[in-house]
């Protein structure tokens, strides 16, 4: 609909959104050739829209979208650039010492797939550091889903 809208060649916002939204639907479906070839295609609408050497929060969240597809495909060198570089972008966006939920998903992400590849001293760091800003963002005493995660995945990693 949004390129009925804004055009089949057009590189707006509102079209970037539902390809990256389409791209998770595809993922949860398990059809992930599918899921990156919309997550790639958003990423290269959201550097032209905002330039492609741009740390920009929706391109960040592209590559970490695209992370997440390839460590789904199993290819974890691929998926571990982009969670970096991705972190890395978030992190120039909201301030190295910032406090966010964005950043906070990203340790996580970083953590599992760490712990995938057997770096289980990598994963409990960044494990470590995940569930911290989360106690930040919620509350120490907060019972969000978010802690359950990290919580449960932290024991995955002493349990290796």
């Amino acid at each position: 609909m949004y390129r009925t809208i804004h055009g089949c060649e057009s590189m707006h916002s509102d079209t970037a959104d539902s390809l990256c939204n389409l791209g998770n639907v595809y993922r949860i479906l398990g059809k992930l050739d599918d899921a990156l070839k919309m997550h790639e295609e958003t990423l290269e609408m959201r550097r032209a829209i905002h330039g492609h050497d741009a740390a920009h929060v929706n391109i960040a969240y592209s590559l970490l979208c695209l992370a997440v597809v390839y460590e789904n495909q199993e290819n974890y060198d691929e998926a571990a650039k982009l969670y970096k570089q991705g972190l890395e972008m978030k992190r120039k966006v909201h301030g190295a010492e910032s406090i966010d939920s964005g950043i906070a998903f990203a340790l996580w992400k970083s953590g599992n797939l760490y712990r995938l590849q057997g770096k289980l001293d990598d994963a409990l760091k960044v494990h470590e550091d995940s569930l911290e800003m989360r106690r930040e963002i919620h509350g120490h005493e907060a019972t969000h889903s978010d802690f359950a995660n990290s919580l449960y995945d932290l024991e995955l990693v002493y349990q290796d």
